[in-house]
């Protein structure tokens, strides 16, 4: 249902000249259920673009339009009688999709089907089936004027909405919509050679991922040799290459005639083997964070990107409901990141063999560098606890930690207040900063390290997103209590709270000793900002300390907390023999 909202909100948006418009749907899982849906959902929108057309509808998704009662004294009776059988609908192309989601087997009966009776999922010919070869387009009038601009027609290659979620929970609490982040980065940026491709809300121009030079401007273009020919960069289908060549010459009037032969060609996983697809043209290969390496190649090449961020916001997604879900995605992107930071494609080395800006370069790697971020942080978190069990100190005179500390949290809740959001998503963002350095983040550089030494290869891990009617998440949605599993992600952050939690209660416990036999202070060289911090750590985790008390779902798994005493013991063993 969220692929089927999705083709129906494009479908109705107002776009000229409508026979442009052309809905693709890519999916790896060669699910029937997926083309049933499809199928439904085109004949649904039959009904449902001229009635977004006619009333003037904004909020073109279905799910989320009907989510909202319709107001019976603003609304004429007419409309309410329409909107009330839009409606139902509406639910009827819910439950047969449900339905056949429950009796899939059943597709496979019918004679349409029949392609995917005999097939292994994982290892398949190319399927390809055209559902509805008429339809309306798609476009925020924004982006169509941004390049329509002549100055923009020899510089810019794509322009980038933010990320934005239609079920963003409040205040935060996941600090998974990265608002402050797209304020200061995403818009910040754009004065030097524009916002990174994000992998979704993008409009794309399509010669500069052919690869083709825009007229009149010189930019240097991919390098294919002397031996190149046209089939060893764009692949050996006649008809893309001769749609690319009349690109070139007549880019309003281009396009593939429709060959469903051609589209198997296309389609197939092995198509761009030995060509320059992946290396130089399309979207690049080679991280599971393709969106930020196509940005690189595309700016490497001296081109600009443009930022679009109109109200409303042209493309809303779904954010991650729960913690354990926020955790891995955000591990899938660390991982990633450091992929492209320790390869060639590395923005520091591009921006001196090639047209990326230097300060572009930087916030490239400010983005790149998230992962290495766990493993001073780790330390900066131990340190403390260390002290206290041996007895030593770290910090300087009194006043300067306490004056940088107080410094930088105004800092940046002054970034949070200018965004509009509240003190509570400040905080909420600061904790889930530091979950993720000693979660998240630190299995990311794990994981890197474990490929470059060439014992692993980096694996998509797939996160489950909480889709239009499902229950999945709602308790989480509507506390926004972080939840657990057994995953290892979890162990360090448990045991960082153990850690320091059991370092704060000796060193009081020396204080109090201390006091009681006149000897305060005598024997103590840790300061208090030092017993403090062993304080301050597990109110940042606080979701793990809780979860150490909680029950179910809300609570630490008891593997995971074993495993986390036996890391805080070789700790303490550390630090006994140091």
């Amino acid at each position: 249902m969220t692929a089927v909202n999705t083709v129906l909100s494009l479908l109705a948006v107002d776009y000229e000249p409508h026979h442009k418009l052309a809905c693709y749907v890519s999916h790896d899982a060669a699910s029937p259920v997926t083309i049933y849906s499809l199928i439904q959902a085109a004949e649904f929108a039959k009904c449902w673009v001229p009635f977004c057309k006619k009333h003037g509808i904004q909020v073109r998704a279905p799910f989320r339009y009907f989510g909202t009662p319709v107001s019976s004294a603003a609304e004429s009776i007419e409309f309410q009688h329409e909107w009330q059988d839009m409606k139902n609908e509406y639910e009827k192309l819910v439950s047969r999709v449900e339905e056949a989601c429950n009796s899939e087997i059943q597709l496979l009966d019918s004679e349409e089907y029949d392609v995917f009776s005999n097939i292994k999922r994982n290892d398949h010919e190319s399927i390809v089936k055209v559902i509805s070869e008429t339809g309306r387009a798609s476009s925020p009038l924004q982006s169509r004027s941004h390049e329509c601009s002549a100055k923009i027609e020899l510089e810019c290659a794509y322009v980038q909405s933010p990320h934005t979620f239609y079920n963003g929970l409040k205040d935060d609490p996941f600090g998974n919509q990265l608002v402050v982040s797209q304020e200061n980065i995403g818009k910040g940026i754009v004065g030097i050679q524009g916002s990174f491709y994000h992998g979704t809300g993008c409009f794309h121009r399509k010669k500069i991922i052919y690869g083709l030079p825009v007229d009149g401007r010189t930019i240097s273009t991919p390098t294919y040799g002397m031996a190149a020919t046209p089939d060893r960069v764009y692949g050996k289908s006649l008809e893309l290459i001769n749609s690319i060549e009349d690109f070139k010459s007549k880019p309003l009037n281009h396009g593939i005639s429709g060959s469903l032969d051609a589209a198997h060609q296309v389609a197939g996983s092995d198509y761009g083997h030995g060509t320059k697809w992946g290396i130089n043209i399309g979207w690049i290969y080679g991280s599971t964070s393709e969106d930020t390496v196509t940005s690189l190649n595309i700016q490497s090449r001296g081109y600009q990107s443009m930022y679009c961020d109109p109200v409303p916001h042209s493309f809303l997604g779904s954010a991650s409901p729960s913690g354990p879900l926020t955790t891995t995605q955000i591990k899938r992107w660390a991982t990633s990141l450091l992929e492209i930071l320790f390869s060639p494609r590395n923005p520091i080395i591009l921006s001196l063999t090639t047209k990326l800006h230097f300060r572009q370069s930087l916030a490239y790697t400010w983005v790149l560098v998230w992962g290495l971020r766990s493993v001073p942080e780790l330390c900066y978190s131990l340190l403390p606890a260390y002290c206290v069990l041996s007895n030593s100190t770290f910090l300087p005179k009194r006043l300067i930690p306490i004056l940088l500390f107080v410094m930088y949290n105004l800092h940046t809740l002054c970034k949070y207040i200018r965004c509009g959001l509240s003190m509570r998503a400040w905080w909420n963002n600061q904790r889930a900063w530091r979950i993720n350095s000693c979660s998240a983040w630190l299995f990311g550089v794990v994981g890197i390290v474990l490929k470059l030494l060439g014992l692993s290869e980096t694996v998509l891990e797939l996160t489950k997103k909480d889709g239009p009617g499902s229950d999945d998440g709602v308790a989480d949605r509507e506390a926004g209590r972080f939840t657990f599993d057994e995953s290892p992600i979890f162990v360090p952050a448990t045991a960082l709270v153990l850690v320091n939690l059991v370092a704060f209660g000796l060193g009081f416990a020396r204080i109090a000793g201390a006091g009681m036999n006149g000897l305060i202070w005598a024997d103590v060289k840790y300061e208090p900002e030092e017993l403090g911090c062993c304080i301050w750590v597990p109110l940042m985790l606080s979701p793990f300390l809780k979860g150490l008390f909680g029950q179910g779902k809300y609570g630490i798994p008891r593997a995971t907390i074993l495993k986390s005493v036996a890391l805080a013991l070789v700790f303490f063993s550390f630090c006994l023999r140091v």
